[in-house]
């Protein structure tokens, strides 16, 4: 019997960048030892194995999440590693990042931000 890879348009990979995290929700699913996960570094190894699991899988969304992946000192170098019909990121949006940083990451491929906000109200967050 051969095996096959089903292949489809919508693959999407969830890529966790850093397990370090600036809150201490309740619900969130540390997996394991989530803040024992090192940064990753978008080097070659970093490009060469998004390209095979891209083109493997056809992928086309790639979704960057941590932890807090606004904390990745070089978060900006992983979005633009890959090339992606859309990338995003998960968020909890307490780093409150300037404009024209928003704005590198916009140029640099991300094309989606996802809010996870979870105060009940706007004191509180």
């Amino acid at each position: 019997m051969k095996a096959s890879i089903v292949k489809s348009s919508a693959a999407s990979l969830r890529v966790k960048v850093t397990g370090v995290c600036n809150r201490s929700c309740h619900f969130c699913n540390e997996e394991g030892d989530m803040k024992g996960i090192g940064g990753m570094q978008a080097d070659d190894d970093f490009k060469y194995a998004m390209t095979i699991l891209q083109e493997t899988f056809s992928i086309s969304k790639i979704m960057f999440t941590g932890g807090e992946p606004t904390i990745h000192p070089h978060f900006g170098e992983l979005v633009s590693a890959v090339d992606a019909d859309e990338v995003s990121v998960t968020t909890n949006g307490v780093r409150l990042l300037e404009v024209e940083d928003w704005k590198k990451l916009r140029d640099s491929g991300l094309s989606r931000v996802i809010l996870s906000i979870h105060d009940a109200s706007p004191q509180d967050f």
